[in-house]
Parts: structure tokens; sequence; C-alpha cells
């Protein structure tokens, strides 16, 4: 059995003792770091949000007000941009942005085009990943998805908020791939910390760590697979053999 987290790989552990693990990963040829200068500071993210349970972006959003009333940013030039992929996704972000009085920086735009992903996430100043603590009520368990590894390849800073204290934690710490967050005092400084690097120079890069990252590379996963099928077939002709 091949399987895509470490917590999905120890739960089936439990019911097979040969469960392999092969991560959601990036195609090198698409995602790679290819960073361009914006007039404005751009927070982005891609995808779905099913509920505020799975996905909770209220910590990023309470930062963004308290750094706005603090005169520390303002909409003209910092910009959270939402591609989602579904009316209720919408509707989610829609509702938390005004519950949080910061839908003055809130851009919502229709999935686009897998092909265009790439440049939305070089363009952009910070890469936003949704998630929540697990184990709590309604709570995701080994989610990580293949947003992550797009991410990590491209090298921008990434905001995981809320902090799973999890799997996701655990990824960005040995990529040094960004913050996952747990208040909002840490999210308003990371977000102050890439803006002032923004007014700087135009864009922002994160140092990961590249060697780590390039495990999870689809050309990574196609060898590993590899060497899954030619240790079943070397078990097979030694079986054959014996009999």
């Amino acid at each position: 059995v091949t399987t895509v987290s470490k917590w999905h790989k120890e739960k089936l552990s439990e019911l097979n003792n040969n469960v392999q693990l092969i991560y959601n990963g990036y195609a090198p040829d698409l995602f790679y770091k290819n960073h361009i200068a914006t007039d404005r500071f751009l927070i982005s993210y891609t995808g779905r949000i099913e509920s505020s349970d799975i996905k909770d972006p209220s910590l990023l959003f309470e930062a963004v007000y308290n750094l706005w009333q603090t005169n520390n940013i303002n909409p003209s030039n910092l910009r959270i941009q939402f591609y989602l992929i579904d009316e209720n996704s919408k509707k989610i972000t829609r509702y938390l942005a005004q519950k949080y009085k910061v839908e003055n920086f809130v851009d919502i735009f229709d999935t686009i085009e897998s092909n265009l992903v790439p440049q939305v996430l070089n363009n952009s100043s910070i890469l936003l990943l949704l998630a929540n603590e697990a184990g709590q009520q309604n709570s995701p368990h080994g989610i990580i998805g293949t947003k992550v590894f797009e991410y990590l390849a491209v090298q921008k800073p990434i905001l995981c908020v809320r902090n799973d204290k999890s799997y996701l934690e655990e990824l960005l710490a040995n990529s040094n791939g960004g913050l996952a967050a747990s208040s909002v005092t840490e999210t308003m400084a990371f977000i102050l910390e890439k803006y002032t690097e923004w007014q700087q120079n135009g864009l922002t890069g994160q140092d990961v760590k590249v060697e780590f990252i390039q495990q999870f590379s689809r050309k990574y996963q196609a060898q590993q697979f590899v060497a899954i099928f030619e240790n079943l077939l070397q078990n097979s002709v030694r079986l054959k053999t014996s009999c």
C-alpha cells in the first residue's frame, strides 16, 4: 500500500505492515524559482476552502486588521488574493473577511488554469496555506496536499494559518519554508518582516533547504515507485525460483 502522509501511513500500518509513504509532490518542470518584482504586496491562496473548521484564515485577517489600524499597511499596496474553485469557498471567504473587517484588502477570483498557477505563486510576496489544529473537533488529520510542495518549490515565504501543530508545522520547520502561525502576534510579525523586504527589494524570497525539498519532486517520486516495483519483481522471481 502507498499513501501520501505520515499520519495515513501510521494508521494504515496498524492493518498492513507493508505501507510505503510517497508524498503528494510538485512537477519540477512547472514549479521552480522565478521571482518577479511587483508594485503591490500580494498574499495569495489558490484552491478550495471546505469549511473554517478545516481551513481557517482568521489569524491572517485579524493580523491584517491590526496592522491596518496601526498604520503599518494599507489596502492600496497590500492585497490578499483568493483564487477559489467553488462558490462555497467564496461565500466562506467573504463572510470571514467582513467579520474581521478586512474586505477592502481581499480580492476573490475564480480559479485559474493550472498552467497559470506557477506565475501567480512567483508573483506573490507570501503564499497562504490554510489549515487548522489537528486533533480538534471537525479538524483534519494528515492533510498535506500538493499545494504546500508547489509553494516550497518556488521558494516563496509560506504563511500557514492556523498552525496544525502536526506534520505541516514539521514540514515547514524542516524545509525552512515559512511560518506555521499559532497567534495573531507572530502572524503580524511575519507579515511585517516580509512587507519590509518587499518595500526594499520589490519582491520577497525564502531561503529554503533546496536539497530537502527535492525529495518531493515528481521525478524523485517516480524513482520511489520504480524501487517499489523492482523490489516486488525481485521477490516474485525468488519465489518462482524456490518453487
